[in-house]
Formats: C-alpha cells, structure tokens, sequence
C-alpha cells in the first residue's frame, strides 16, 4: 500500500495493515516496535502520540495481562471499528406507528 507523505502518523498506522484483526490483541510494545520497524514514525512518536490516539478514538483497547513474580504486561485487543467508516447505533426501542396510532416508547428518533 503506498502511503501519502502528507498523512499523519496516526494516519499511516490505520491505513496499513498493521493492527491486527478485530478481537485479536498484541502486546503494546510489539506494536510500537513495529511501527518503528516499518518506518510509519519513531518509536516515541509512535508511543505517545499513535497508541494514544488509537486507544482514545476507539480502534484498540487497553488493558493489562497479570504475570507471576512480575508488573502486568500492557496489552491492547483490536476493537471492530475501521478506518473511514461511520457507524451509528441504534437503540431497540424506536417510535412506532401502529393502527394509524403513534406509540411513543423511550427513543430519540423521530422520522
């Protein structure tokens, strides 16, 4: 995939194939190290800036594995959303109209 210079970092990470699949996790660290390796930005850049993004606009979750005799490694799990794509949630209760009377039920959609 070629990759535009004039992406951010954060771009370049999304855009490449890089994160692994949804559900999938990798260790926050491989991941920084790869992005290094790929040459998409530093590994400070990508430590501080990229993973920060990515955890904060919701692409991957952070969470921490418990080792024996040691601090809990920092994992991150792939998380469904992708890049450049909206999605919108929608809530299972949704205004009716039923026998041309209109039941209102707690919903803040209106057609």
């Amino acid at each position: 995939m070629a990759i535009d210079g004039k992406l951010s970092a954060f771009e370049k990470v999304v855009r490449s194939d890089l994160l692994p699949e949804a559900g999938a996790e990798i260790q926050k660290d491989v991941l920084i190290a790869r992005i290094a390796e790929r040459k998409l930005c530093g590994e400070n850049t990508a430590r501080k800036q990229v993973v920060t993004l990515l955890i904060s606009d919701g692409y991957v979750e952070e969470f921490e594995k418990p080792r024996s005799r040691a601090r809990p490694e920092k994992w991150l799990r792939r998380n469904d959303k992708k890049f450049n794509c909206v999605s919108f949630v929608i809530p299972k209760a949704v205004t009716e109209l039923v026998t041309d009377e209109l039941q209102t039920t707690s919903a803040g959609i209106c057609n």
